[in-house]
């Protein structure tokens, strides 16, 4: 089910149990704050989730994080979260999972050296 860029799942098929699983997407140009998923963090508790995923395209802050962990401790929600190079890592890492051409139209594969092109980077 989609709540605006928001993805709630239950699908055994990505832990080998029907859990709750939540994820918040922001891409936001400036450091996203605890504020800007406020209401996320409330319905996964109320609708008792089991995990919530946060990605952010920017950086997050030492607070933010130290926030999350204080949530996980209290909720007992596993929480994850991917920004900056962490987000990019993760995408690379499942390069070969990722269909690049729907998601990233502007990518190049090369078949011959078997690897991706953005602009000058090569991975």
């Amino acid at each position: 089910m989609m709540v605006g860029k928001d993805i709630v799942s239950e699908d055994e098929l990505l832990f080998g149990e029907n859990i709750s699983l939540w994820m918040e997407c922001k891409y936001h140009k400036e450091k996203i704050s605890v504020h800007d998923i406020s209401t996320t963090l409330l319905m996964a508790y109320l609708e008792d989730a089991k995990q919530l995923v946060v990605f952010s395209y920017s950086k997050i802050n030492k607070t933010f994080l130290e926030y999350m962990e204080k949530y996980k401790e209290r909720t007992k929600i596993d929480v994850k979260v991917f920004h900056d190079e962490s987000l990019e890592q993760l995408i690379i890492s499942n390069i070969n999972n990722i269909d690049f051409e729907e998601y990233f139209p502007n990518f190049i594969y090369d078949v011959t050296m078997s690897q991706y092109e953005y602009g000058d980077i090569a991975f």
